[in-house]
């Protein structure tokens, strides 16, 4: 599969003709086509047909290391094969919690325990939500 990864020029940059202009400042973006039904991964919508994703960097180094776990990570959910997934605290806390509940334990303790973690998260400032 082939994913472009492009600039996002501002509207004042001096780049914003090229959009492949290594060195510019300006946010990168993939972009690339999915041929299959709509899913999501990794958080973001999949649709059929031409995909722009955020590179969440402004290194094009970076960028084009993120493009090739992007990629790997589409072959292998055209494959079948299980995709790893980012999660937050928040929402593991929160399927601990419906697990416990579902299987009758109490909660009391569990829910403390969560809303510690989270707290810790959020302080040093990590992807909690």
């Amino acid at each position: 599969m082939e994913i472009t990864t492009y600039r996002r020029h501002s509207a004042n940059c001096k780049h914003k003709d090229d959009r492949y202009h290594p060195r510019c400042g300006c946010p990168l973006w993939f972009q690339f086509n999915w041929s299959q039904p709509a899913t999501t991964l990794e958080g973001n919508k999949l649709r059929r047909g031409q995909n722009k994703w955020a590179a969440e960097t402004h290194i094009w180094s970076e960028a084009q290391t993120k493009a090739k776990q992007l990629n790997s990570n589409l072959e292998a959910l055209l494959q079948g094969k299980p995709v790893r997934q980012n999660v937050t605290v928040k929402a593991a806390v929160d399927e601990w919690l419906e697990f416990r509940s579902t299987n009758g334990l109490d909660n009391r303790k569990a829910d403390l325990m969560g809303r510690k973690a989270h707290r810790v998260v959020r302080k040093e400032r990590c992807r909690s939500s």
